[in-house]
């Protein structure tokens, strides 16, 4: 019997003053596994992560979907006092750059002890003891007198761990962390990156990694997607992506990203840059900056082709097949 993923989106579309910034997308993620959402900026990831949390303002954003299953439940069903109860205790979100995420005239340990309160509806000393651990688990040295200090007076890569023990406070199923190692040199990148990976199991979650780099994912995703002008382009098995990667737009990515074997002059570029949602072009969205360009892109806007073990891409001549046109796949 087979097992439902912990978050299956299907058809998820998001649109703001009439244009749209997301499309269609589509994705499955299973307990305990991390599933990664690549793509440039402005490729639609947050949108998509914020969408899915209910985070859009409604009288600003228009959100549809085919589905959003949490856990067995429908998430656009739920009403905003149940959503705020699965928010932050059953799904945590780390946003990108802790130093706005943070409350800047709150100490670090209050604002922990604030979720705890909220979600777990324990008193202020049982909360701050908890708060402390976290701080601990997390591993930032001196917890016992940083939980009384300000986000101002911490690194950054420690604010990114305030972040991650306010996420993991409640012991949520699913963690969406959206680009945690921005803006860190590399060394602290990797602690966290290994420090989510550690919590990850000896939590059970699933986590959504959404990042602008192949790299983040290669040694910590079991499956990736890649976004691209709003729509999801590629996708499979981190293998599959890494070893046989068939749209043109991830093999761009992949042969800009620095080899750790040799030392490289200069890197491959992808041409130009991700078009704005009112300027998209007719047609295959890449085609104005993919080398295997032909009229016929210019007529076809493919969707997301099933190939072997479910290895997915949105590309009419993808690396290794042939076809004459886009062809439709079921989920299945």
């Amino acid at each position: 019997m087979a097992v439902a993923p912990l978050l299956s989106v299907r058809g998820l579309s998001v649109s703001y003053g009439g244009a749209a910034l997301v499309e269609g997308v589509e994705l499955d993620l299973m307990m305990g596994k991390t599933h990664g959402l690549v793509g440039e900026s402005g490729s639609g990831k947050s949108v998509s992560a914020m969408a899915i949390m209910r985070l859009l303002e409604p009288k600003q954003f228009r959100v549809e979907a085919q589905r959003i299953t949490f856990d067995g439940r429908e998430l656009p069903s739920l009403g905003t006092h149940e959503m705020r109860r699965v928010r932050g205790a059953e799904i945590s979100m780390i946003f990108q750059e802790p130093m706005t995420a943070l409350n800047p005239v709150l100490p670090v340990g209050e604002q922990i002890v604030e979720t705890l309160r909220v979600h777990q509806k324990l008193d202020r000393a049982t909360a701050r003891k908890r708060a402390l651990e976290m701080l601990e688990w997390v591993r930032i040295p001196a917890a016992d007198r940083r939980i009384d200090e300000y986000p101002h007076q911490l690194s950054g890569g420690m604010r990114q761990r305030v972040m991650i023990a306010i996420a993991i406070a409640c012991q949520p199923k699913l963690l969406i962390a959206d680009e945690p190692t921005t803006a860190l040199d590399v060394t602290i990148q990797a602690q966290i990156l290994e420090l989510l990976h550690e919590l990850q199991r000896e939590l059970g979650m699933g986590i959504l990694l959404i990042t602008h780099d192949l790299g983040v994912v290669a040694g910590y995703a079991d499956n990736v997607s890649v976004m691209y002008a709003g729509r999801i382009i590629e996708s499979g098995t981190t293998s599959q992506i890494f070893e046989h990667a068939l749209h043109p737009y991830t093999q761009g990515l992949l042969r800009s990203h620095p080899p750790v074997d040799r030392d490289v002059n200069e890197l491959p570029t992808i041409p130009g840059t991700v078009p704005q949602p009112h300027e998209r072009p007719n047609g295959c969205r890449f085609g104005p900056r993919c080398a295997h360009f032909r009229q016929i892109c210019d007529r076809t806007d493919p969707r997301l082709m099933g190939f072997e073990a479910r290895h997915r891409a949105a590309c009419i001549r993808p690396k290794g097949y042939l076809f004459d046109g886009p062809l439709e796949v079921s989920d299945g």
